[in-house]
């Protein structure tokens, strides 16, 4: 039975119920009788649409994330997903884990980084590092996002050439410089032979956030 089903269910339950007590006396008046049956049916109604409403919240959320973001053929991959390991990477992946977790909520979702100085937590600056945590992990799924806030016109993300470089990452998911990995064994942290670290740039700020930031000031 259908959440909608249910509701309806419930109204003519409470319509049942309403007769019921007319017929026995305990509502007294045609009139209040016609009050209490007009606030069932429209309480039947709220149910019943609230019911469609998160139905097709459930169905739909996180279909299209814009064109700006690259994101959307992601996002609806983690939507049939259930219970992986993702890891997620790139400056982008910060704010966008959330949905990631699937419609069940039962995958495990990290962004990929390492504790630095005053407790921050940082970007992995090299492929080496990168593929020794996505071991340590034991991830199913790797994800990467682009490094500026807006992608512009990169093909790729640093963290995606680490991972898509390596036998063992198969890509499953490519839009933009997003992609999504499925690991299929370890990687190879020795196979970072030619793979360039981030910059001292790509790991201290956000391109284009810091001169926004200093125009609005």
């Amino acid at each position: 039975m259908t959440q909608s089903s249910r509701a309806g269910v419930l109204v003519v339950l409470g319509a049942g119920a309403i007769a019921l007590a007319h017929r026995r006396g305990w509502i007294a008046s045609s009139r209040a009788w016609m009050r209490v049956a007009l606030a069932v049916c429209a309480a039947g109604v709220v149910i019943a649409g609230g019911y469609v409403a998160e139905r097709h919240y459930l169905e739909n959320r996180f279909e299209d994330a814009g064109q700006s973001q690259d994101l959307t053929s992601a996002l609806r991959w983690a939507n049939d997903i259930r219970d992986a390991r993702i890891a997620i990477g790139g400056i982008r992946g910060v704010f966008t884990q959330f949905p990631f977790y699937g419609t069940d909520l039962s995958n495990q979702v990290q962004w990929l980084g390492e504790r630095g100085p005053h407790d921050a937590f940082n970007r992995i600056p090299d492929c080496r590092r990168w593929r020794e945590t996505i071991n340590a992990g034991h991830y199913t799924h790797v994800v990467t996002t682009f490094d500026p806030y807006l992608p512009g016109t990169m093909r790729n993300s640093p963290e995606g050439r680490w991972t898509q470089s390596d036998p063992n990452a198969r890509v499953v998911v490519s839009q933009g410089p997003v992609r999504v990995f499925q690991i299929t064994g370890p990687l190879n942290p020795a196979g970072c032979k030619g793979q360039r670290p981030l910059s001292h740039k790509q790991l201290h700020r956000v391109p284009g956030l810091n001169s926004s930031l200093k125009s609005n000031n």
